[in-house]
């Protein structure tokens, strides 16, 4: 579907926030299932605000909700810090929703930039990490010896 239309039109997201709004658990499942096509992006937000609306109680379908935001598009976006550059575009995207006129979508949007901030503090720090040992790594390649342990061959 994501390959046919690149962005979810505004017909589909008008339908599917219909759909939300008239439906169910089923329909609601049925949105989410569409709305995977189009990870990372923001044309789905009117979408999940309305999921975000009427199912706030749902722990299942607001997982599904959290795993449709958190999942970045990266196309753009290179170096180290990606990931966690993907998560700020996020939660960029996320803290407008703090604006919205219903109460569960605006706890909901400040509950899930915490949750980002979370996220990219931790991507930064494994990132940072991994570089640091890949530095004492190369250190210890170049100088010929390292200080630390290494198993004998047998």
């Amino acid at each position: 579907l994501s390959r046919a239309f690149h962005t979810c039109t505004p017909e589909l997201v008008a339908a599917l926030g219909e759909l939300v709004k008239v439906g169910g658990d089923r329909e609601t499942d049925f949105s989410l299932a569409l709305l995977q096509n189009y990870l990372g992006s923001t044309s789905t937000d009117d979408v999940l605000k309305e999921i975000v609306s009427r199912f706030s109680h749902d722990a299942r379908i607001m997982d599904k909700v959290r795993a449709i935001i958190n999942s970045p598009s990266m196309a753009s976006i290179s170096g180290e810090f990606r990931l966690a550059e993907a998560w700020r575009v996020k939660k960029e995207s996320v803290t407008r929703w703090l604006t919205d006129e219903r109460q569960s979508v605006r706890t909901f949007a400040e509950e899930h930039v915490t949750e980002l901030d979370r996220m990219i503090v931790a991507e930064r720090r494994r990132v940072e990490v991994e570089r640091e040992l890949r530095e004492r790594s190369r250190h210890e390649d170049e100088s010929g010896h390292d200080d630390g342990y290494r198993a004998k061959p047998f």
